[in-house]
């Protein structure tokens, strides 16, 4: 005799019980299940994936900008030590508008840095001041079109930081 409902067999003991469960009930118990042995769904397993895959893409590929800009900022002082100035080709009298394009690159590059402790705050760091320097390069300096791999390099890892954020706070607030 065929039944609509799922059999489960609990035994009790020595004697064995059948029990007919309903599809409701049989969510719930599952659900109980999953719980009591911390079972995740496939779907967040995925994004447990993907979140760590992205996080290491952006870490990496923040590490290399971190020590070009290390290497960069090292020249300089370098430079400085010994000639009394950290470019001696620089022009004489530039306005000092034109000193806020490293300035703003050098601060998002730290937000990258930021970002390996805090990623939200570091990747919002990152592409805050990235587009401050993007303001002052087209507003205030040229309308030329700014270099390809930097508007390409520096704010992709902020980028994926603030992903990887956003995935793990979804996935507090679905707890």
């Amino acid at each position: 005799m065929e039944h609509p409902h799922h059999v489960i067999s609990i035994k009790e003991g020595i004697i064995g019980k059948s029990y007919f469960i309903d599809d409701n009930d049989r969510r719930k118990y599952l659900s109980l299940l999953k719980e009591a042995f911390k079972l995740k769904p496939k779907g967040s397993q995925s994004m447990n994936k993907i979140k760590f895959r992205l996080r290491w893409i952006a870490r990496i590929w923040s590490i290399v900008i971190i020590v070009f800009t290390l290497i960069m900022l090292i020249g300089y002082a370098v430079n400085w030590v010994q000639t009394g100035t950290a470019d001696p080709h620089a022009m004489k009298d530039h306005p000092a508008i034109e000193n806020l394009i490293p300035l703003t690159l050098i601060l998002s590059v730290l937000g990258l840095g930021i970002a390996w402790r805090w990623e939200g705050l570091g990747g919002a760091i990152n592409i805050g001041f990235y587009l401050v320097n993007l303001a002052v390069h087209f507003c205030m300096i040229s309308p030329r079109p700014y270099p390809y791999i930097i508007a390409i390099a520096v704010p992709t890892p902020g980028i994926l930081f603030l992903v990887c954020w956003w995935i793990s706070r979804k996935a507090q607030m679905d707890k």
